[in-house]
């Protein structure tokens, strides 16, 4: 129960640090619209944006569960990802937003991207994620990460037999 308080007690703590350098409440709800050919895109709505009086927002999330690994060294990319890709797409719009996802484990923080940067990869993200629909998944999600940190960089001219092999090592175990 006392690390369960500890917990609570040190995100909300943070809950209001970051609310008094984002004092105000947005007006408006951002409307996101991305176009990318052969996926379906990405559209929808972002609430409860704040600001500080320039064209700045903050995206401000609160995550009962905890963001990092059991170990707490590593972020959880697949808790993160939602975040990310709405991350992306406010971005992608020219609007400078900062993400912060407040944790029991600490706070994660997405800083501002240029629009055409977080517009390319976005569309990386939409493609991959249309060919993920298209077959099983070689890993796991939560273990991507892994894999893709030992990939080498020439991978890309890897073939089946190559792959499988690679997949095989203990590198990736």
């Amino acid at each position: 129960v006392e690390e369960c308080y500890a917990s609570v007690t040190t995100a909300f703590d943070s809950y209001k640090e970051i609310l008094a350098h984002w004092p105000e409440q947005a007006e408006a709800s951002l409307e996101l619209h991305h176009a990318c050919a052969g996926t379906p895109g990405v559209a929808g709505w972002m609430h409860n944006l704040r600001s500080r009086g320039g064209p700045e927002r903050l995206w401000l999330n609160i995550q009962a569960t905890r963001l990092t690994d059991g170990k707490g060294k590593h972020w959880r990319d697949d808790k993160l990802l939602g975040y990310w890709l709405h991350h992306l797409a406010a971005n992608s719009t020219g609007l400078p937003l900062t993400t912060v996802v407040i944790s029991p484990a600490g706070d994660a923080q997405f800083f501002p991207v240029e629009a055409q940067q977080a517009a390319a990869w976005l569309n990386v993200l939409l493609r991959a994620w249309v060919e993920g629909m298209r077959r099983p998944l070689p890993v796991k999600a939560e273990f991507a990460r892994s894999v893709l940190t030992a990939v080498p960089l020439d991978a890309a001219g890897m073939n089946q037999t190559e792959w499988s092999e690679l997949l095989g090592t203990d590198t990736l175990q």
